[in-house]
């Protein structure tokens, strides 16, 4: 029997979902020829019993095929401002030197499963549109409790990669910007680690609000921007007091 199998040739033709399968065989246990078949049956939309019945050679062909998928570098030109999913229309932040602390911290913590967390990470860059103007429009405020992240899993590699580029393209601008507030430091250390190591981003948040975890919600509503401007600023006016050198 003559089976046609339709390969993925672009990140177009592969969800954040299948992808996420995808990567779960590649990680799990079993031998290559199994991880083949089922990976094969996974992003050709078939079975491992039909996939099975192939010629091992023509198995090694197509996934040579999505290993160079898989290895090609991502096209940052595929950066999408608005998607459409489920016959919703849904925009990236519009303005990313607005994007909350709340918002930046939750990409920061999905960021470092990137992968596995895609489809969170999505349902953070995008919103629903509320209000559209010609090119310009405006979207829901974030909500993590909304639990929207489901729906991104339907969308494409090509879109998800894109976004994912951009957002890491400002976090390196950022960083760049504010480097004296990455560096290491060895002050306020427990047992070897630093409080900043061990409680991560609720460190800075407590020393933003005074200790008042009602205020916490006011800081994680800010622009991140205004928030590591004022770290930035404290930071050099402590270092300048300590030093005790010109004048305040």
């Amino acid at each position: 029997m003559e089976v046609k199998l339709i390969i993925p040739e672009t990140w177009n033709d592969v969800t954040i979902e299948t992808y996420q399968k995808y990567i779960k065989i590649q990680n799990g246990k079993g031998s290559d020829k199994n991880k083949i078949i089922r990976s094969i049956a996974l992003l050709c939309g078939t079975t491992n019993k039909i996939v099975k019945a192939m010629p091992y050679s023509e198995l090694l062909f197509i996934m040579q095929v999505i290993k160079d998928l898989v290895d090609a570098e991502p096209d940052r030109q595929n950066f999408e401002k608005l998607i459409t999913l489920e016959n919703e229309e849904y925009g990236f932040i519009p303005n990313m030197s607005k994007i909350t602390t709340g918002e930046y911290i939750d990409l920061e913590l999905f960021c470092k499963e990137p992968i596995e967390n895609l489809h969170i990470i999505m349902s953070i860059l995008y919103r629903k549109i509320k209000l559209k103007r010609g090119e310009r429009y405006s979207i829901e405020n974030y909500d993590p409790e909304l639990f929207k992240e489901e729906v991104f899993k339907k969308c494409t590699m090509d879109i998800a990669l894109g976004s994912l580029g951009f957002f890491f393209d400002y976090r390196k601008q950022i960083s760049n910007d504010f480097s004296q507030l990455f560096g290491k430091s060895e002050q306020d250390t427990t047992k070897g680690l630093t409080m900043q190591s061990k409680w991560g981003w609720y460190n800075t948040l407590y020393s933003l609000c005074d200790g008042n975890i009602l205020n916490i919600d006011k800081i994680t509503n800010l622009p991140i921007l205004t928030v590591f401007t004022f770290l930035a600023y404290k930071q050099d006016y402590n270092n300048k007091m300590k030093n005790n050198y010109g004048n305040i």
